[in-house]
Order: structure tokens, then sequence, then C-alpha cells
């Protein structure tokens, strides 16, 4: 999708303050988007030079927002490969939720629903208790929210981008990775704080840079606006009326932090969070990643791709693993997941591993998650293939 965008004076959602200094530029013509789409663009990112929060240099218009997400943006269920098998990316987050969910509660709301496939796996799971709970989940994806309703879910279509918006008072509000997307989002966290009823919590799911032993490449995700530490949102959170009383991660979802929040009297501010080192060391390590990616690909002309998520996109968008011209061709993308085989993941053919018996190629590039690597490269031994993991 091509839009125009309307350039502003950005405003720190940390700190108010309003210079910033040059962060993150592409060049490559390309962009990752959080569907996991390559498209046509260059990211242009900046960092605050008070708090070293970083942030779009350029802002979205509401209408802009509404056109993005209300009908060109579409997710479909990841999976995580574990010893006992693929896990639904909606079944992590609904065991983690619930890991969070305070007793009793009457009523739940999910913003930024999706498809509905948490929502769904929540109402599963809550259905076998004796609490009577009323589910409901708003999106603003069009198709998305006929795809809910289709499951029986109580979707609506509607986005929060302002303050002063209204949202059903409910005892549990959850967004999971939606805040960072909004503009507003000062605004976006009073609303949802408004929105619940006393007692009641805020579940935000959301990437951090500062995510314990992990380089997060959330900078490279173009819709993403914001990137935070986990001090700097708790600091935006005290502003708009909330505290996080638990911060907590998972083993599958590196990077995402889930954050329970109630509300809170604003008191004493604490001090603003001074924490640029974090979002720095992420941009130094995955452009390191490009450089080495580069740098394999040179000479070779019939590549495989192990793994079609989130890492295809980023090393297709920001390498020269995803240009168009010369001799180099990217012949299959591997997958251990039969149901995906004869599908297409960003225009790759998706074949089994079995694949590279019959098929020579140059080398075999890991593209996906550097917790995969090692037992990926075990699966390829058998195959005499040359197989880089650039970790």
């Amino acid at each position: 999708m091509t839009m125009t965008i309307t350039t502003t004076t950005r405003i720190c959602a940390v700190c108010g303050n309003t210079k910033w200094d040059p962060f993150l530029s592409t060049h490559t013509g390309r962009i990752m988007t959080s569907d996991q789409q390559v498209t046509a663009g260059n990211l242009d990112k900046s960092i605050c030079q008070v708090c070293g929060a970083v942030a779009d240099t350029e802002t979205l218009t509401d209408a802009q927002a509404r056109l993005l997400y209300g009908n060109g943006y579409h997710s479909d269920e990841h999976y995580f490969f574990t010893a006992s098998g693929p896990v639904a990316r909606s079944e992590i987050f609904a065991r983690w939720i619930l890991a969070n969910l305070p007793r009793p509660f009457n009523s739940f709301l999910e913003v930024g629903c999706g498809q509905g496939n948490v929502l769904q796996r929540l109402q599963a799971r809550l259905s076998k208790t004796k609490l009577r709970i009323e589910l409901r989940g708003i999106d603003g994806n069009k198709q998305s929210c006929e795809l809910a309703r289709a499951k029986g879910l109580d979707v609506q279509q509607g986005m929060v981008l302002r303050q002063g918006e209204k949202l059903p008072s409910s005892d549990i509000v959850l967004a999971i990775t939606v805040a960072e997307h909004v503009d507003d989002i000062c605004g976006f966290l009073s609303v949802l704080a408004s929105s619940i009823n006393s007692g009641g919590r805020i579940l935000l799911c959301l990437p951090v840079q500062d995510y314990p032993g992990y380089n997060g490449y959330d900078l490279f995700i173009a819709e993403h606006v914001w990137h935070f530490t986990r001090s700097q949102l708790c600091y935006i959170l005290h502003n708009a009326g909330l505290e996080a009383i638990g911060i907590s991660t998972n083993p599958f979802v590196a990077g995402v932090n889930l954050f329970a929040c109630r509300a809170s009297s604003r008191g004493i501010a604490p001090p603003i969070p001074c924490e640029p080192i974090p979002a720095v060391r992420n941009r130094m390590y995955w452009d390191g990643v490009f450089w080495k990616v580069d740098r394999w690909l040179n000479n070779k002309a019939r590549i495989a791709v192990f793994g079609g998520g989130e890492v295809l996109a980023l090393l297709l968008a920001y390498t020269s693993l995803g240009d168009r011209h010369g001799d180099r061709h990217v012949m299959a993308c591997l997958d251990e997941d039969t149901a995906k085989v004869g599908s297409k993941r960003n225009g790759i053919d998706v074949q089994p591993v079995e694949w590279l018996k019959d098929n020579p190629v140059d080398g075999v590039l890991l593209t996906l998650s550097q917790g995969y690597h090692s037992q990926v490269l075990e699966k390829l031994e058998p195959y005499n293939v040359q197989a880089f993991s650039w970790v």
C-alpha cells in the first residue's frame, strides 16, 4: 500500500521533548511490515535527545492509520516449534494471559483482537469454569472482524487513536502488540485506563528494547511507531494513571514483555528514565547481522532459506536477499510444517526439508529466530549443504 505521510513535530511520549537526532535510516527501498510482508519504502527513525526513546520521524494522521489498519493489514496465525511439536502463537499468548488474570472478573475486552484467535482460546478455557464472563473484542481491520465473528465471537470494528475516545467498561482490557503502533500512545493508554472497572486490570504485551539476553528487531518493523525500554514504558503508564504491578517474559515470545497494570493515583512522578543504550545496541546488532548475511550471499546464485516468518521478511527487506536483479534466485523456503508446503512466503515456494535431496543449492540461509538455529543445523546435516547461521 502506497501512502503519503504527513511530517509533523513529534513530542516524545516519555519526556515531552521535541528535539530528536537521526537514529535509523534504511536504503534498500524495501521495508518489513508487522504482518510479515515486504513492501516498498525506507525506514526513518529518530532518537529523543533527552531520554533515548526511539520513534518514527514522521507521523500518521488518524485517517491514514484507519486506512492502513482498516483494509490493508492482515495477520495469519504463527506457530512456534517446540520439542513437543508446533504450538500456535495464540495458544502461547492465551496461556500467558490466563496466568496473569485476577479472579474473579465478569467482563473482558481485547483491543486489536485480529481474527479473534486469542479470544477464542480464552473463551474455550473460561467456559469450563463456573464464572460467567462476557468476552468482547475490537479491531480496526474489517476482514479480521468478519473472521472473528464467524467463530461466534463478539467483535466489532473500531480503533483507539486519541485521548477522549470511549471503550466499553470492562474488568480486564487486553492489548497484544498494539500500543507500539499508536502515534498518540499516551492518549491510547489514557483511554484504556478510563475503561477499566474498579479493581480492574490492563494487560499490555509489547516489545521492549532491554529484553534480557535478547537483541530485538522491532526497530526494523515499519509500523512500530515507538520503541521503549521497560522503565520508559512504566513512566508513560504512570502519566496515564496506571502502574505496572507485574512485568513478565515468555520463553517463546522473545523481545516481548507482558505488563499487568492497575489504576493508580499519579502522585509524585518518578525521575525520567534516560536509556538510549539498549536501542543503540539492538540497532548495531542487526546492522551486523545484515552485513554478515550480505557477505555470505555474495557469489551465491541458487539459495534456499529455512524459515518463513518474520526473520525471512526482515532479511528480504534489509539485505540483498530481497534484490530482484542479477543471477541470484531464492529457490525455496524450507519448512517443517507440511500444511504450508505448496504455499508461498513473500513470493517464495514453500517446500519440505526433503526437497534438498533432488535440488542442489549453493547454500541454505537460516531465516528464523536465533533460538532455533542449532536444531535446524542438525536437521540439515544429512543433506550435505552449506548452511549459514548468522548468530
